[in-house]
């Protein structure tokens, strides 16, 4: 039985689209078209593969602000020591990371020197996170103590959101103009949320005041 021709000569329109032979890039805006073993799509920037994205790979903005590239959605890979990050707010940061270590997700260092001869607890810095997504976090922290009179007794403490405490340490610092650190290392569970990581210190006995200075936090997220 002989075949029957088609009613319309040329280029075969179905829905509105047009069905070319895969040979060349599209040339419209909106148009996609298999060429050369590749779906590649054109808009307004260009050419551009679908699946990898090519020099057209996706971006996101945090806050309506400045554009960051995205991983690559095809591959999962992401530019070369980055990584694209949650901000835990409906945002996104492109953080440094060194493979195999959790990136550095925050930190914030403080280093006026503060004086008290109080008994009481002293703030001398509360460091504040942004909002952070639940998880595991890794803490580290340290400050440096000192007094002004050899044989003082000073206590000083890291806390956590005013009941976790990250590091603490009471003991004579030694003699005058003599640095001793205060040391936090810790694993903690954070809810979603702002969170603040507060540095005490107060004198337990002795004369003189005691010196709180140079404050360091870094966190890390690691599950």
């Amino acid at each position: 039985m002989t075949g029957t021709p088609d009613a319309h000569h040329g280029e075969l329109l179905e829905d509105e689209g047009i069905l070319l032979s895969p040979s060349t890039d599209p040339t419209n805006e909106g148009e996609i078209r298999y060429s050369s073993g590749v779906l590649k799509a054109k808009d307004g920037t260009g050419v551009f593969n679908l699946r990898t994205g090519g020099s057209h790979a996706p971006t996101h903005s945090k806050g309506g602000g400045d554009t960051v590239d995205a991983q690559n959605l095809g591959s999962g890979s992401a530019p070369a020591g980055k990584l694209l990050q949650t901000d835990g707010a409906g945002g996104w940061n492109l953080v440094d990371y060194v493979p195999g270590m959790p990136p550095n997700l925050n930190s914030g260092e403080y280093t006026t020197p503060f004086s008290t001869s109080s008994g009481t607890y002293q703030p001398v810095w509360t460091f504040t996170t942004p909002s952070l997504p639940a998880g595991s976090y890794f803490i580290a922290a340290i400050a440096m103590l000192d007094t002004s009179n050899a044989g003082n007794v000073t206590d000083a403490r890291i806390q956590l959101d005013d009941a976790t405490i990250i590091g603490s340490w009471i003991a004579p610092v030694g003699y005058v103009g003599g640095s001793t650190p205060l040391v936090g290392l810790r694993t903690v569970t954070l809810t979603a949320g702002v969170h603040h990581f507060d540095f005490d210190i107060r004198k337990v006995s002795g004369n003189g005041s005691v010196i709180m200075k140079s404050c360091y936090i870094t966190i890390w997220r690691v599950a």
